[in-house]
């Protein structure tokens, strides 16, 4: 399994490709959230993803889920600009296949049509 290291504050931290508890975990986030399908598929890029989480005040909880290492000893609201948009880039990249399925299950659901 690949795996992203990343030094925030001084901690190490790693990522890598979703586990069961943490697709779990999101999919709990993004319904207490309201997250539409309709607001998921109008993402474009990295910008509207972290727009999309600050707007839904999940950005910190999102982190927290994905990342791997002493969280609690994080300032969230200290994480560089550069830092977060490598942490979500690599997101996007570590979970291609997870997210391109979720892709495909959104444009069906909003056409109408079922998938298995």
């Amino acid at each position: 399994m690949q795996e992203k290291m990343y030094e925030i504050q001084g901690k190490k931290f790693t990522q890598t490709e979703l586990t069961l508890g943490q697709d779990k975990k999101l999919i709990k986030l993004w319904k207490e959230a309201g997250l539409s399908a309709e607001k998921l598929k109008d993402i474009q890029d990295l910008n509207g993803i972290i727009d999309l989480l600050i707007e839904r005040k999940i950005l910190e909880r999102f982190l927290f889920i994905i990342l791997n290492g002493p969280k609690e000893e994080i300032d969230w609201d200290a994480i560089p600009n550069s830092v977060l948009f490598e942490v979500i880039s690599d997101f996007l990249a570590l979970n291609e296949k997870w997210i391109g399925k979720l892709r495909n299950f959104l444009n069906n659901f909003l056409s109408g049509e079922r998938t298995k």
